[in-house]
């Protein structure tokens, strides 16, 4: 993905991290490696837009990052890819969540059917 990027003249900044679980120390630490290489680039490359790439924990990250630091991008593009079935991807999604969505499914029809509720 980022070879075809490249070939299309944009400037790739990989951050590289090892997984875990303590998602805020990761965001931290994949920042400040952003920030460190763009400040050495910054003479170098202008005004070209920022968009945050990631795909599963690094989408989580890129999401992070947007709320925790008051930076300028023009977006992100946020990736995921399962190929099971979310009953068995998902944990307790089959005994908790189904029943869950089921019981949202009158409410939510007593409010769009209600005249003083209006969508969009």
């Amino acid at each position: 993905m980022f070879a075809t990027t490249v070939s299309v003249g944009a400037l790739v900044i990989a951050t590289p991290f090892a997984s875990g679980f303590d998602h805020f120390l990761i965001a931290d630490e994949v920042q400040f490696k952003f920030d460190r290489c763009l400040r050495f680039l910054q003479e170098i490359v202008t005004g070209l837009p920022t968009f945050g790439v990631g795909h599963s924990l690094g989408s989580v990250i890129h999401l992070l990052i947007g709320s925790r630091y008051a930076i300028q991008r023009s977006g992100n593009v946020l990736m995921a890819f399962n190929n099971k079935e979310a009953s068995v991807a998902v944990p307790l999604f089959s005994p908790v969540i189904v029943p869950m969505a089921q019981s949202f499914g009158p409410v939510l029809s007593q409010l769009t059917s209600s005249p003083t509720f209006r969508m969009g």
